[in-house]
């Protein structure tokens, strides 16, 4: 085989790119370094050029995955529409990709679990941060009124975002109804369920 030199930053954005699409195609279990190798067509010790360790070549997969979600949450805002389409349409970001939910995204999952606990525990925050925000913009403009027992916007986010997660793992991969039509069905009762014990009076109900 006839290997090409490439410039260092593309190499690496090479690797990046081969370790995910083996590791999504055949599970992180499966895929060794060798591997990785033989899809760029380069030596394994080139690989640790790069990334001293399987670890870490894993640690910045999986990193990469989350930023690139995390991009496609955020454009998913809407700052100008009613609290309860923000909301909606951020949690039906966040979990869209979860409804469909192949052997592949599950390996992806499991790696991010083995290999990047720290960097899903900040995912995790950055969507709580992106409600929490809504959320406290919905009181300053008078739409959300939250209970006592809820000190703060961010408390109501963690609360939300919890909630919606148990939702997601409801979805029936079996029945007839398309998978994302039940997703959108059960977020929107969610998310008006929750404004219903928030709101001073506005709302929109899909």
């Amino acid at each position: 085989m006839v290997r090409t030199r490439k410039a260092p930053a593309d190499r690496r954005a090479q690797i990046l790119q081969a370790t995910f699409d083996l590791v999504t195609q055949q599970g992180y279990q499966s895929v060794s370094m060798r591997d990785v190798a033989a899809r760029c067509g380069i030596s394994k010790a080139a690989i640790y050029v790069y990334f001293p360790t399987k670890e870490a070549l894993y640690n910045t997969v999986i990193q990469n995955a989350l930023a690139l979600r995390l991009q496609l949450i955020e454009a998913a805002l809407t700052p100008d529409l009613p609290v309860y389409e923000q909301l909606f349409n951020v949690l039906h970001a966040v979990f869209h990709l979860t409804a469909y939910k192949s052997e592949s995204m599950t390996s992806l999952i499991e790696l991010s679990h083995v290999y990047a606990e720290a960097e899903l525990a900040a995912h995790k925050l950055a969507i709580v941060q992106i409600l929490t925000d809504i959320i406290a913009s919905g009181e300053q403009q008078g739409g959300i009124q939250l209970p006592a027992q809820l000190a703060s916007a961010s408390d109501a986010a963690h609360l939300l975002i919890d909630a919606a997660t148990g939702v997601a793992g409801t979805l029936d991969m079996h029945t007839d109804a398309p998978v994302d039509q039940q997703l959108r069905q059960k977020l929107s009762q969610l998310t008006s369920t929750f404004l219903c014990g928030w709101q001073s009076g506005t709302g929109h109900h899909r």
